[in-house]
């Protein structure tokens, strides 16, 4: 039994013995194996890199679209601010030009008007 055991380690029964065409033999399996694994690596990294080629051309479309969007909307707010001074400067305007008649109470409805103004306009304008 002393001579199955070399340098404190056992040798495994019925394996075969280990010599250099085995070693050369094991030693081509694991480049192999260590190559195909390399080439999945390769495939993955191609994937990923297609998808990232894709995902930039979305991101540059979207980015372009935004830019548009945000474009579109600062004219919007500017249209928006630009009509409401004018709004305003109409109320203004259309405040400019009431008339206020003393003697006249404000209770007088839109019916009444055209008569007291007749009325009003022909007292003004008769002959004395």
């Amino acid at each position: 039994m002393a001579e199955t055991q070399r340098a404190g380690k056992p040798k495994a029964q019925g394996s075969p013995p280990v010599t250099e065409d085995r070693l050369k033999a094991l030693l081509d399996d694991l480049r192999r194996h260590i190559a195909a694994e390399i080439n999945s690596f390769k495939e993955e990294i191609h994937g990923v890199s297609v998808r990232l080629h894709d995902t930039e051309i979305s991101t540059a479309a979207h980015e372009a679209h935004i830019n548009s969007l945000e474009t579109e909307l600062t004219k919007t707010k500017n249209d928006l601010t630009q009509t409401q001074h004018q709004v305003a400067a109409m109320e203004d305007r259309r405040r400019w030009n009431n008339v206020k008649i003393k003697g006249l109470s404000e209770s007088v409805t839109m019916a009444e008007i055209p008569h007291l103004i007749r009325r009003l306009l022909s007292s003004l304008f008769a002959p004395k």
